[in-house]
């Protein structure tokens, strides 16, 4: 296994330069960055966050909180985080927080000092770790844009997609839209009132004989699909769905019937997984910068682990269009 001074010696520079590099890259020379990146991939090298523990007193494991990992949206996450955690010389631990319990639970091993910090995915139970619960480590939240006045924040605007799918649809010819999805956690409500917003000032209509709300997997999307046909309710120009994972349970019920996608209907699903450009149609989606995201929220927590104020961080999203929202001409 590679050591740093190998590094240091094949990219011509010293071990404090490695070091660097690895800290505050931005404060080096691009030229010397650039031998050191290349140096760290043909080494294939990784920090021992053992023996920097021995050094530091630090145990250099990071948590990450994230509600589920069966969905692909936060199992990427959560492996887009591991991967830059590596990148440091720190190990990445996957804690779940999607109910009161379980984020209690990952208080109590933030609370332990096996870990040196926590970025977690806020989906209303982020202000248990930091507010009530008195969590001692720097804590960085991700999630979408609120009324919180927490610094240690990487905010996404979920509704800028959505003006954007909107705005898409209705230049196809779209008049009379649907939705599937949930509807009682932040972002949801935030996707449904930028659609509402958008119904709003222009020719799109949401019909709330297609607005079904009681379902938050690919199983659910299906079963609330499956209710639609089955209730004699016309069919929508589109549907919009919270998630490609619902969308995909949607498609498979559509299909089932006979309801080609897109010549008898459009269908878009949200976060752009891998699995939207692999489906068959390939499934339109609201694009979330995933990898741009996760580099930001270690970053904030990396610089509160050494003691530096930090700043909230926003990111937009953007639209992928793809064959399930492209008509036959």
């Amino acid at each position: 296994m590679a050591a740093i001074k190998d590094v240091a010696k094949l990219a011509g520079v010293s071990v404090a330069a490695v070091s660097t590099y690895r800290k505050t890259p931005d404060n080096m020379r691009e030229e010397t960055r650039q031998r050191i990146a290349e140096a760290i991939r043909e080494l294939n090298y990784r920090p021992n966050p053992f023996a920097q523990s021995l050094r530091t007193g630090k145990t250099n494991i990071i948590a990450i909180a994230i509600p589920e990992v069966d969905n692909p949206y936060f199992s990427k996450m959560f492996k887009l985080l591991q991967a830059y955690c590596e990148d440091r010389g720190l190990l990445a631990m996957l804690l779940k927080n999607s109910n009161a319990e379980q984020a209690k639970n990952a208080a109590s091993i933030l609370k332990s000092g096996l870990v040196d910090g926590v970025i977690c995915y806020d989906e209303g139970q982020a202000d248990t770790f930091i507010m009530e619960l008195e969590v001692s480590v720097p804590v960085v939240k991700v999630g979408p844009i609120t009324d919180s006045d927490y610094a240690a924040t990487v905010g996404i605007d979920l509704r800028t997609g959505i003006e954007k799918l909107c705005a898409h649809l209705e230049q196809t010819g779209v008049r009379r839209l649907g939705y599937i999805g949930p509807d009682s956690d932040v972002s949801s409500r935030q996707k449904i009132g930028a659609i509402k917003s958008y119904c709003e000032r222009s020719e799109l209509y949401l019909d709330p004989k297609v607005f079904l709300t009681d379902c938050h997997t690919y199983s659910g999307g299906f079963d609330c699909c499956q209710q639609l046909l089955d209730s004699g309710v016309e069919l929508p120009d589109a549907i919009i769905v919270e998630s490609d994972m619902i969308a995909l349970g949607v498609l498979k019920s559509l299909v089932r019937r006979g309801i080609d996608v897109p010549e008898n209907i459009l269908l878009s699903g949200y976060d752009n997984t891998d699995i939207s450009a692999m489906s068959n149609p390939s499934l339109t989606s609201v694009n979330i910068p995933l990898e741009e995201i996760c580099l930001a929220a270690l970053n904030l927590l990396w610089a509160m682990m050494q003691g530096e104020s930090v700043s909230p961080v926003t990111f937009h999203t953007d639209l992928e269009i793809r064959t399930s929202t492209m008509p036959p001409k």
